[in-house]
């Protein structure tokens, strides 16, 4: 006959029992409680998680909006080597390299151009340097990199002004004529400017 062994509790005692079942006090569903304090469930802490993380800007989340707008509001013709341009071969492109912090989110700083232009064909940062010049005025470009070589720090506090000010200029950009679109650009560096400007050292 095969003896059966005693079921063997693990070293650090018994396993402590499932947490019972209570009304969650967010979601209002009988659930087993997860956080006593608060009489939260497991998935609504989960969603406060996901939450709190859509609420971080993060550097990447505002390249993305500031390249959005640049491309909706400079001509749909690479400045470079004129072709046209939509979104499957447009891009952001940087006068001042993206990692300076001062001039990287700065419309005086950025034009729409060419995937190809921007990635393959370095002479195209002399292009950029005119159309910034002709666009912000004479020596945009030579303020540029006099102002990369400053320093800048950002929080999720400045981060998250800048994204919803651009958010909000993306959202006026379509059916503006392009000396329209030029306007909005400007207004909206103005109020980029006074967020940044304040933080350069």
């Amino acid at each position: 006959m095969i003896r059966r062994s005693e079921k063997k509790i693990p070293v650090k005692g018994a396993p402590e029992p499932k947490p019972a079942k209570q009304k969650c006090s967010v979601c209002e569903k009988i659930r087993p409680i997860a956080k006593k304090s608060r009489k939260i469930c497991s998935s609504c802490i989960k969603a406060e998680k996901r939450e709190k993380q859509r609420a971080i800007i993060t550097q990447e989340k505002l390249d993305q909006i500031t390249s959005r707008l640049v491309r909706a509001l400079y001509p749909s013709v690479c400045p470079h080597c004129r072709i046209p341009l939509d979104s499957s071969n447009s891009n952001c492109g940087h006068f001042v390299s993206r990692t300076k912090q001062p001039t990287r989110f700065s419309l005086k700083n950025l034009v729409a151009i060419d995937r190809n232009c921007n990635f393959y064909r370095p002479e195209h940062a002399y292009t950029l340097g005119k159309v910034l010049n002709e666009v912000w005025g004479k020596d945009t470009a030579d303020d540029q990199i006099a102002l990369g070589n400053r320093k800048v720090k950002f929080n999720n506090h400045d981060r998250s002004r800048i994204y919803d000010i651009y958010k909000a200029a993306l959202a006026k950009a379509e059916g503006l004529t392009q000396e329209e679109k030029y306007n909005l650009l400007k207004e909206t560096q103005a109020l980029y400017e006074e967020i940044v400007n304040p933080l350069i050292f």
